[in-house]
C-alpha cells in the first residue's frame, strides 16, 4: 500500500493542533493559584518539567519502538525459511534480480512491515495511556470565581501605578 504525502500530514497536523488546544489550559490550569511574584519561577519549573518529560518520553518511545520492531522482524524472518513455498514463489516474482539482490529486497519488506506494526504497537499503547489518565482531568479543580467576587488579591506594579 502507498503512502501519500498527506496521508502522514494530515494526522502531523491533527495532532499539533490537539497539543495546543492542550497546552493552554492545562498551563493556565497549572499556575491559576501561583501568585504575580512566583509567576516567573513557576513558569520556568513547568518548562524545564516540559522538556524533561519530552526527552524521558522520547527515550521510552525509541527503546519501545526499537525492540518491538526487532521482536517483531525476528519473528517474521522465522518464518521466511527457503523451504517455505511463498518465499521461493516470491523470489521468483523478482524477475533480473540476483538471488542475492530478491533476498535483499525481501529482508526491507520485512523490515517495512516490523516498522509499521512497531508503530502501530506504539500507537496503540499511546491511547491505552490517554484514555487510562484521562479520568484524572476529572480531579481538576479551578476556582473560577475567586475574583468575580470581589475577593481582593495581592497588589502588583500596575495596581500600583493605576492607585497614584
Amino acid at each position: 500500500m502507498a503512502m501519500g504525502q498527506w496521508d502522514l500530514a494530515l494526522p502531523l497536523l491533527l495532532e499539533g493542533a490537539g497539543l495546543a488546544m492542550i497546552y493552554v489550559p492545562l498551563e493556565t490550569t497549572a499556575l491559576s493559584k501561583i501568585p504575580r511574584h512566583l509567576m516567573a519561577d513557576a513558569t520556568g519549573l513547568s518548562n524545564v518539567l516540559k522538556e524533561t518529560g519530552g526527552a524521558i518520553g522520547l527515550a521510552v518511545f525509541t527503546s519501545v519502538f526499537l525492540r518491538h520492531s526487532v521482536v517483531t522482524r525476528a519473528s517474521v524472518a522465522a518464518h521466511l525459511g527457503m523451504t517455505n513455498p511463498l518465499v521461493a514463489q516470491r523470489l521468483a516474482m523478482m524477475h533480473g534480480a540476483s538471488r542475492a539482490s530478491a533476498l535483499g529486497q525481501l529482508s526491507g519488506i520485512v523490515s517495512r512491515d516490523a516498522a509499521v506494526l512497531a508503530y502501530q504497537h506504539f500507537f496503540l499503547l499511546g491511547g491505552v495511556m490517554i484514555l487510562t489518565l484521562l479520568p484524572l482531568l476529572l480531579l481538576l479543580k479551578i476556582d473560577r470565581g475567586a475574583n468575580a467576587h470581589g475577593e481582593s488579591h495581592e497588589p502588583d506594579a500596575m495596581d500600583l501605578l493605576e492607585s497614584t
